[in-house]
């Protein structure tokens, strides 16, 4: 495969890499002065991630270079620059280590961190199949609710808003340390936005945050439901649901009580219902760590669980049928004309993704006409690509407030940016 140039995206062989010089710009394949590319690891969107060496040390390190390519990436420039410097700050076990940072000409930005050998969960669990022992998966809790506790207690709070598994990954193949990885997402601080970004993974993300209303609560959500597809095998938009709650039967059988009423809280729909901090699951988590024993090598088991998903009611997941057409209330006669919108149809849950982003619209009191759409990425290629929904803009009411919805986004599996 030939690796584009890190400075001017000209395809380079294997020949040119090796002598480390583009045979289009005659640049030095050099990030940051110092880091050499070696290889290509990925490509997607606006992001391509080179594995390199540090000199004169020869480190491997990953560099992702991001590069603008369409007017509309502006957002995600932003985005991009905005998580690298709150990342490059941070320090946690359970986080990338970011050696460097910095802008490049032509407008580009680059971020050198640590390179992980190990995949990602989504990988070890969807492509391999591994079943965890319930002492790994409670582990693997307790992992990632301490790192999140670090984070909503930074001031302002750090709220990554698409933790799920694709974004959680492992140093070797051997370890089952978790480091959560793309904060390409986190949400602004308070009075730093430029508009309001909906930032959505079906199946991960909490209802609140549909709306976008993210805060702490929106991330816990999002971990449950990630433990949810660990112990089921099965992604959590495919589970059956009653008002918005997973309902699992036995499929949790395999875990200590205890474990399956923490994972459940985790994913209550009810904002209020929910646990609020990470640090009260890590509570209810502390008796269990306590008491550990042979149990907790015991393989959760899985035929048990999908034998139970299978027999679940299945009348939870058609009791909202896909709405083709998006309109909002009807105006006064002195008003101007509504929302509308028009799209084709859609899975379930892209269609209630869609639905809450256009209520999240018309509440904006925007007098700009603006556009909102919903980039979805295909789990097999990785590829994004347009859903064919878009929603035309209109105010419906005097200016109330002053957000404006900048972008929707519905990922899966990475969304836009490459890892």
């Amino acid at each position: 495969m030939l690796t584009p140039c890190p400075s001017c995206d000209a395809p380079i062989d294997a020949a040119g890499l090796a002598a480390g010089v583009c045979p289009a710009c005659a640049g030095a394949l050099v990030a940051c002065e110092r880091y050499r590319i070696r290889e290509l690891l990925g490509r997607g969107g606006m992001a391509t991630v080179y594995g390199a060496t540090r000199e004169p040390d020869g480190a491997r390190v990953a560099v992702k270079v991001l590069v603008p390519r369409a007017p509309g990436d502006w957002l995600a420039w932003d985005l991009f620059e905005r998580s690298s410097r709150v990342l490059a700050g941070l320090s946690h076990p359970a986080l990338p280590t970011v050696y460097d940072f910095a802008r490049a000409a032509p407008a580009r930005l680059l971020l050198v961190r640590e390179i992980f050998d190990g995949g990602t969960l989504a990988e070890r669990i969807r492509v391999e199949d591994r079943r965890l022992t319930v002492g790994q998966v409670r582990r693997l809790l307790e992992a990632l609710l301490q790192l999140l506790a670090y984070l909503h207690a930074l001031v302002p709070p750090v709220v990554h808003r698409d933790t799920k598994p694709s974004n959680i990954m492992f140093r070797t193949a051997a370890d089952w340390d978790p480091v959560l990885v793309d904060f390409d997402t986190i949400a602004a601080a308070p009075g730093q936005g430029t508009g309001l970004t909906i930032v959505a993974t079906p199946g991960y993300t909490a209802p609140e945050q549909l709306g976008g209303d993210a805060g702490p609560a929106s991330d816990l959500f999002s971990l449950g439901a990630t433990l949810l597809f660990v112990v089921t095998h099965v992604e959590p938009d495919a589970l059956p649901r009653a008002h918005g709650r997973f309902v699992l039967g036995d499929a949790l059988a395999g875990l200590d009580p205890r474990l399956a009423a923490v994972l459940l809280q985790l994913v209550e729909p009810d904002r209020a219902a929910r646990y609020a901090h990470a640090a009260e699951a890590l509570r209810d988590l502390a008796p269990l760590a306590r008491a550990a024993g042979a149990a907790d090598e015991a393989l959760l088991p899985l035929a048990v669980a999908a034998a139970a998903l299978r027999d679940a009611p299945t009348l939870i997941r058609s009791a909202a049928p896909p709405p083709t057409e998006v309109t909002a209330p009807a105006p006064a006669p002195d008003a101007v004309p509504p929302i509308r919108a028009e799209a084709r149809q859609l899975p379930s849950s892209w269609a209630r993704a869609c639905s809450m982003a256009a209520l999240a619209c018309a509440c904006a009191g925007c007098s700009a006409r603006s556009a909102v759409s919903v980039v979805r990425t295909c789990p097999r290629r990785r590829a994004a690509s347009r859903t064919g929904l878009s929603l035309r803009m209109r105010p419906i009411m005097p200016p109330l407030c002053c957000r404006r919805v900048s972008s929707v986004q519905t990922l899966r599996d990475g969304g836009p940016f490459a890892r």
